[in-house]
């Protein structure tokens, strides 16, 4: 019987370990690049639900601006304010504060200021008093967005609503690219009325300062006694926001009158300025 000879096909590859390697490279290359592309996706689909926010563009129109009383004046330092609405749960959904706080940066100074808001504070509309915790549930958004700008006396020029505390990743940002890490876990945690400009513009002005060179602070606040019979007051009564000391703290005020027209100083009135008492 004739023997069958054989021979190797050179379109057959043969099994190696080295083979079977770059066969695992290739694969984990492919999932990484699957998970990339999958984030860009999901960053690009979400720069429109989470930026640019309608509802909070609409509220920043509603606001009530700031009021300037006897002996108070602008300051005339270039200020931004932004509320940050920290919520349990849903940005989109939860009416549950968990924080409430202005972010004030003073371009003119290089500073920058938090102030926090404790939730027990005063606020009231229409003779209903009410604390800012039971505020946003009881307005709902726009309404207790512009109760509020009355009673700091500070409207917002921006309005952020987090459900964490998302100032250390506002200052690590830098850009809002479809691969970046910080992108993508702000927007699972964010709505703004900002778009990305502007958004990356305030945290690059974060960044300038330092988050750990803000001044921290609480906002001034005075107390007042609860009328007679009156329900849902908190324990030792209402505060309610110093809105003067608060505008002072931040830049907001000045003593100085600035269409005030100096007085004319006459060659009489310098001598008699400049000539020792008594």
């Amino acid at each position: 019987m004739a023997r069958r000879e054989k021979f190797d096909r050179s379109d057959v590859p043969e099994a190696s370990v080295h083979r079977t390697v770059l066969s695992l490279v290739a694969l984990v290359v492919v999932g990484v690049l699957t998970v990339l592309l999958v984030r860009t996706i999901w960053t690009r689909a979400h720069l429109d639900d989470r930026l640019n926010d309608d509802a909070l563009n609409a509220a920043l129109g509603n606001q009530q601006a700031t009021q300037y009383w006897d002996n108070n004046y602008p300051s005339g330092k270039d200020l931004e304010t932004v509320l940050l609405i920290e919520v349990d749960g849903d940005v989109t959904t939860s009416t549950t504060l968990t924080g409430l706080s202005l972010v004030v940066i003073n371009r003119t100074d290089g500073t920058g200021t938090i102030v926090d808001i404790p939730l027990d504070t005063r606020v009231m509309t229409e003779g209903a008093k009410l604390t800012v915790a039971s505020a946003l549930p009881a307005l709902g958004e726009a309404k207790f967005i512009e109760v509020l700008s009355a009673f700091t006396n500070l409207p917002a020029d921006h309005i952020i609503v987090a459900s964490r505390d998302v100032m250390p990743d506002i200052e690590a940002i830098k850009t809002f690219g479809p691969l970046n890490t910080i992108t993508s876990r702000l927007l699972e945690s964010i709505r703004t009325d900002m778009r990305s400009k502007t958004f990356v513009t305030f945290a690059g002005e974060v960044t300038a300062i330092g988050l750990d060179n803000f001044q921290l602070m609480e906002a001034p606040r005075w107390h007042e006694d609860p009328v007679e019979g009156e329900e849902g007051v908190p324990e030792g009564g209402w505060q309610i926001i110093g809105m003067t000391d608060l505008c002072y703290a931040v830049g907001k005020f000045s003593d100085v009158d600035p269409n005030a027209v100096p007085e004319e100083t006459t060659e009489e009135t310098a001598e008699a300025e400049a000539a020792p008492e008594g």
